[in-house]
C-alpha cells in the first residue's frame, strides 16, 4: 500500500507502513463500506421485488467485506528487512491483537530477480512497485512509490542482494542498473 523507509544503512533497509496511508486506506474503506451499506439496507427495506432484495444483500455482504478491509489496513503493521550481514528477507507482519503474527523469511539465494511494476492505471496515473521474485514461484511486493523513488530503492536492493532487476514493461525492458557479481 504505502510504505516508507525507516532505516538505510550500507548493509541493511528496513521498510515499513506509512501512517499516513494507513489512515487513508482507512477512511477509504470506511467510506465505501458505508456507502454500500447503504444502498444494500434501501434496496432490501424499500423494493419489493425478490431480485432487488437479493442485489441489496449483496451489497450488505460486499459493505461488510470491506469492513474487514479497513479493519485489516488499519490494524497490521508490515515490516520489510533486507539484511546482506545475515543474507536475507525477512517480512513481518505485526497486528495491534497479538494473536495475529506472521514472519516470513527469504534467503537472498531463493531471490531469483527484483522486478519493477509498472501498472497503468490511467492516462495520467501509472503505480509503480517493487515485486521479488521468488525461485519457488511465489512474489512478494515490497515497496511501491513514485517512479524515481522506486528506481533509487531497487538500485538499493540490487546493491545488497546481487540480484539483477528486469523491468516487464516493453519501454524498460533491457535497461539495466545494476548487475550480479
Amino acid at each position: 500500500m504505502f510504505y516508507r523507509i525507516k532505516e538505510e544503512t550500507e548493509d541493511r533497509i528496513i521498510i515499513v507502513d506509512s501512517v499516513a496511508g494507513k489512515i487513508y486506506a482507512g477512511l477509504f474503506f470506511s467510506a465505501l463500506t458505508l456507502f454500500f451499506l447503504y444502498l444494500g439496507i434501501y434496496n432490501v427495506h424499500n423494493n419489493s421485488d425478490i431480485l432487488s432484495s437479493i442485489a441489496g444483500l449483496f451489497l450488505i455482504l460486499l459493505g461488510a467485506f470491506y469492513v474487514l478491509l479497513g479493519s485489516f489496513s488499519l490494524l497490521i503493521n508490515s515490516k520489510v528487512t533486507i539484511d546482506k550481514k545475515l543474507q536475507r528477507l525477512i517480512d513481518e507482519r505485526k497486528s495491534i491483537i497479538k494473536h495475529f503474527e506472521s514472519v516470513k523469511m527469504s534467503d537472498f539465494s531463493d531471490i531469483k530477480e527484483i522486478e519493477i511494476v509498472r501498472t497503468v492505471q490511467s492516462e495520467c496515473a501509472d503505480t509503480w512497485s517493487i515485486d521479488l521474485n521468488i525461485k519457488s514461484g511465489g512474489r512478494e511486493n515490497i515497496y511501491c512509490g513514485d517512479e524515481l523513488n522506486v528506481k533509487k530503492m531497487a538500485d538499493k536492493i540490487c546493491k545488497l542482494t546481487d540480484k539483477n532487476i528486469s523491468y516487464p514493461e516493453k519501454d524498460y525492458r533491457g535497461e539495466k542498473i545494476c548487475s550480479s557479481s
